[in-house]
């Protein structure tokens, strides 16, 4: 499903700037790409960031595992599995968490050059800050919620929807200073009628930032590498991408902004009629 977009799309012109325009898949791919070459003076730096949560979240859950037995001092991996419920816990929050602060520093960054205000890594930083928890709980919130969805099992296909829906959740957050429930709205309003191709770009990007940590990680385990160097590895490589997979998904941000541009917005669905008995109207005499 991810190899045929790539197939039949257009690659050329791919040009970042304007930001604020429509892309075919591979030119929101390549323009991506060539935004990170031309800012990665501070995006780097915004990946290294992200690099130093891991690796907190990290010392966090060995420390945990110390303090509750679960992970010898003298080994500095402990038990795996199921023996180490309070470390595995804590670490699973290491991902969300360093993509939460690296996403919102690169989207404040974004955000920034499309006002034509200074775009300094500082600059981008104040700007996040300012509504950093909105921003962390915003992101938890999509993963704690579609999570909680999809553990019913029959309720996956719904999970998988919103969280599509609810991508641009930071976007609307850091662009328009909204509230996180108003972010969700809001994000919903902006995929609602362009879920495919939402669905395509974002799949996509998901492979990239999420899937090449845990495929690089198994692909060294039999290189003959410890489990902390390779572990390492793949928190640098989870972290480099950071700020690729947030331009990308800023760009399709900006991409359905403009197809939505002079169309009336679709309503949304009122799943209350779903609910409510239809009671026939009254026959005249």
């Amino acid at each position: 499903l991810i190899a045929i977009p790539v197939l039949i799309t257009t690659w050329r012109p791919a040009d970042p700037v304007p930001m604020r325009q429509r892309r075919a898949f591979g030119q929101l791919v390549r323009a991506a790409r060539k935004l990170y070459g031309s800012e990665w003076r501070e995006f780097i730096p915004i990946a290294l960031t992200s690099l130093v949560i891991l690796a907190g979240v990290q010392g966090l859950a060995w420390l945990f595992g110390v303090l509750v037995g679960e992970t010898d001092v003298g080994g500095l991996l402990g038990p795996a599995g199921a023996k180490a419920p309070i470390k595995d816990v804590i670490t699973s929050l290491g991902q969300p968490l360093g993509f939460a602060v690296g996403a919102g520093a690169v989207i404040a960054h974004l955000c920034l050059l499309d006002r034509g205000e200074e775009a300094g890594l500082l600059a981008s930083y104040r700007l996040m800050l300012s509504r950093f928890w909105r921003i962390i709980f915003g992101q938890l919130a999509v993963i704690l919620l579609t999570a909680l969805i999809a553990i019913t099992v029959i309720g996956i296909p719904i999970a998988i929807r919103k969280y599509v829906d609810w991508t641009f959740v930071q976007q609307e957050i850091i662009f328009n200073d909204r509230s996180i429930r108003e972010a969700l709205g809001s994000s919903s309003d902006t995929v609602r009628g362009k879920w495919w191709w939402t669905v395509t770009v974002v799949a996509f990007f998901w492979v990239i930032g999420v899937a090449v940590g845990p495929i690089l990680t198994f692909a060294l385990i039999f290189a003959n590498y410890s489990l902390i160097v390779v572990n390492l590895i793949a928190s640098i490589v989870y972290a480099i991408l950071v700020p690729y997979v947030a331009s990308g998904r800023t760009l399709l941000y900006f991409d359905l902004e403009k197809r939505l541009e002079g169309r009336a917005p679709v309503p949304r669905r009122d799943w209350r009629r779903l609910w409510t008995r239809r009671v026939p109207s009254p026959q005249p005499g």
